[in-house]
């Protein structure tokens, strides 16, 4: 580990004063006037490479497409507008094949889709317009293979998307225009093309995925079209398509990758999702398919590779990171660029199982290449610290005893109380979990996701204990925490001795009216009156007082759930409230059941998330202030479109949200458009007699997200999917 003044997640400076390794595996490095490095061990192990414009021997290009390693090591990398790249293994230097326009012999186009190191060595390249080339190693020159016109030998387009190389040696093509069979000896194509008319034939012409499996039978995936097995024999194609009624059938017609894995378990990525199809079925000709999905643990329903490691692990690139499924557990380990991952987002075609075992994986910022057994989990638990309490929003200093847990006094005058806490795991701090309750006042855990804070308003005189436990990036809890023992003073109106002092002087009073007694019956009677209106007026200045009390207790909370601006509900608000309607929806659907015919009054919820367009010029050009009012005027049309039942909240900055109860499907998705034609009518009147025109987007969701399993998500997770959607 050294200095690279062009890399800044290298050391900051070379001369190292000391170091420690923490509990979680992190390395801190403390340098001479370089400050605190930190080093996370374990994405170290994701080795990444990534664009080195300075760098002559550097990738040449950082949108990495395809991939390819041999025997020693030699890895092939095609990239997306710089060439081809070949590392050596023993320099690490990348050697860069470029089209040359006075070269005829260089490649042909620079986007490099697809790379195959055939059964004779033999480099292959396919090209996003330049057809497929084979690479001469001893003189660097390519031979081009290219679609010509009317000539029905020739490959069927220059789009190549795949190149694989089958057991009898024959070279199986994918390109944007059909299949191609390419036999080296005659260097002649045979083209297999969908046909609307023909049901054996292929399925759809853009073909991304080839695959040969143990019984000799050769599946295309196909963007549009499913999977497709081919019969050598009659050269008929056999169609496993997407059918929406049926949850037994293929997930998604887009097939991106196929992979058959050592129990002879058929896998297929596509665009929507994972699937598993058993040999038994698959044998049979069955059309059976076991889907994973985001709801299933997958970080994203896009897969874009699909490999297996030596203990049966499959590993697939995605969207949104790379995912480890353990087939035997059912269980997913997603990664992202906290553990050295080159980015989030992986690229269709860039993955390549080496000969030793060592996975690469292309994305949009370079590559990783890793030993799937050196990746190891983070098992250990963070603590948990306390970092700072408020008292009605001022700090407060917590005397701290070893060993023993802080406490915190509060008054009656003390309406709300707030602690920020944070895990000791700094392997990847923003992925850390966290959840939390307050023992005496609720028995269930709020999860807080990266929150940090936990906010309390007008506790009850009582002890309560806050418990907080949280999650490393691996998501490995810890156990629950005291962190803070709470007791909250009753008003002196209300404390024991408050009410001693009433029994007395209400003792004093009797001592005093049965000591008249021994007097005339008219004093006796004038002071039993003069007793009785103290007591009224006592007792009416304390309903009175205590009336005061409970309005300002209600304004305080009125005022902490509405928005300032625009006078609506706050999302503290709904945080406060949601409960009420999640059971509502949980004793209909526990009544009802969640299958079969329920009746249309259901108490569904629906979660509509609204954003203005063009807000932040509105703010950038006529100032906050014209912001404001195009805030408060979109509150009334909100207002406006929406029913009395419904409640509409500020979910901050220019996002409104509309919380809607009894609502299906055309009634969200009329109020949607309801609220769309009504910002985009309206003339925002910003006060300088200029009036602005804007429009908004919208996105919705209900809950439960799916009535068949209603808890499968929570409130927070549907509003998310309503973000998503926005």
């Amino acid at each position: 580990m050294v200095n690279d003044p062009a890399d800044p997640r290298s050391l900051s400076a070379d001369r190292v004063e000391s170091i420690f390794q923490d509990r979680g595996g992190v390395l801190w490095v403390g340098l001479k006037g370089g400050g605190l490095n930190k080093w996370n061990s374990r994405s170290g192990l994701f080795t990444a490479h990534s664009e080195e414009p300075a760098n002559p021997h550097g990738l040449s290009a950082n949108v990495v497409t395809s991939l390819a390693e041999e025997v020693d090591g030699t890895v092939w990398v095609g990239t997306y507008g710089g060439g081809l790249n070949r590392r050596d293994p023993r320099t690490g230097r990348f050697q860069h094949y470029r089209h040359d326009p006075a070269d005829p012999y260089s490649l042909a186009d620079d986007r490099v889709m697809s790379l195959l190191v055939d059964s004779e060595s033999a480099v292959w390249a396919g090209t996003y317009e330049g057809g497929l080339h084979r690479l001469d190693r001893a003189t660097g020159r390519f031979e081009r293979f290219a679609h010509r016109p009317g000539d029905a030998r020739s490959l069927s387009g220059n789009g190549i998307t795949v190149i694989y190389e089958g057991r009898d040696g024959l070279l199986w093509i994918g390109t944007q225009h059909g299949l191609n069979r390419f036999d080296r000896r005659s260097g002649r194509f045979v083209s297999y093309q969908h046909d609307p008319l023909n049901s054996t034939s292929l399925s759809s012409n853009q073909v991304f995925a080839i695959m040969e499996d143990g019984a000799g039978d050769l599946w295309v995936g196909t963007h549009g079209g499913g999977l497709n097995r081919f019969d050598r024999a009659s050269g008929a194609f056999n169609r496993y398509e997407h059918d929406p009624s049926d949850d037994r059938s293929l997930s998604g017609d887009s097939v991106m990758t196929i992979l058959e894995d050592s129990s002879g378990v058929l896998w297929i990525g596509t665009q929507n999702g994972l699937n598993r199809w058993e040999p038994s079925s698959r044998a049979a000709f069955q059309g059976v398919f076991h889907r994973y999905l985001e709801a299933d643990g997958l970080p994203s329903n896009s897969i874009w590779g699909l490999l297996e490691d030596d203990s049966g692990n499959l590993w697939m690139s995605t969207n949104n990171g790379l995912s480890r499924l353990d087939p035997r557990r059912q269980s997913f380990k997603n990664l992202d660029v906290s553990h050295g991952l080159q980015s989030n987002e992986f690229n269709s075609g860039a993955y390549a199982r080496g000969p030793s075992g060592r996975l690469l994986f292309g994305g949009n910022q370079g590559f990783n290449s890793f030993f799937p057994s050196e990746i190891r989990d983070n098992l250990y638990p963070p603590p948990i610290v306390l970092t700072k309490a408020l008292k009605t929003n001022e700090e407060v200093k917590l005397e701290r005893s070893a060993g023993e847990v802080p406490e915190l006094s509060l008054s009656h005058e003390d309406l709300s109380v707030e602690f920020e806490f944070a895990a000791l795991d700094f392997t990847a701090p923003e992925r850390n979990l966290y959840s939390y309750r307050l023992v005496g006042f609720q028995d269930e855990w709020f999860d807080q996701e990266h929150r940090r804070r936990a906010t309390f308003t007008s506790l009850n005189p009582g002890v309560y204990t806050l418990q907080v436990k949280a999650a490393n990036n691996d998501g490995v809890w810890s156990e629950p925490t005291d962190l803070v023992r709470l007791t909250v003073a009753p008003a002196p109106w209300r404390s024991w001795w408050a009410y001693t002092a009433y029994g007395m002087i209400l003792l004093a009073m009797v001592i005093y009216y049965a000591r008249g007694q021994a007097q005339k019956l008219q004093r006796e009677a004038e002071y039993s009156h003069k007793l009785e209106e103290e007591v009224r007026e006592r007792t009416s200045e304390l309903a009175e007082r205590n009336r005061e009390l409970q309005l300002a207790k209600k304004k305080f909370e009125e005022a902490s759930f509405t928005d300032s601006l625009t006078g609506i509900k706050n999302r503290r608000f709904l945080i406060n409230t949601i409960d009420r309607d999640l059971a509502m929806v949980e004793r209909f659907y526990a009544k009802h059941g969640s299958v079969g015919e329920l009746p249309d009054d259901r108490p569904d919820i629906l979660f509509l998330l609204f954003d203005l367009d063009g807000f932040k010029l509105v703010n950038d050009t006529h100032g906050h202030a014209c912001g404001d009012l195009v805030l408060i005027q979109v509150r009334d049309l909100l207002d406006a479109a929406c029913r009395r039942s419904d409640t509409l909240i500020r979910w901050g900055g220019d996002e409104f949200l509309v919380v809607c109860r009894g609502s299906d499907q055309r009634m969200a998705e009329g109020l949607a458009d309801r609220i769309r034609r009504s910002v985009t009518a309206h003339e925002f009147d910003i006060g300088d007699g200029r009036p602005v025109k804007l429009t908004c987007s919208i996105g919705f969701a209900h809950l439960p997200f799916v009535p068949a399993r209603p808890k499968l998500f929570g409130w927070e997770q549907v509003v998310n999917v309503a973000d998503r959607a926005l």
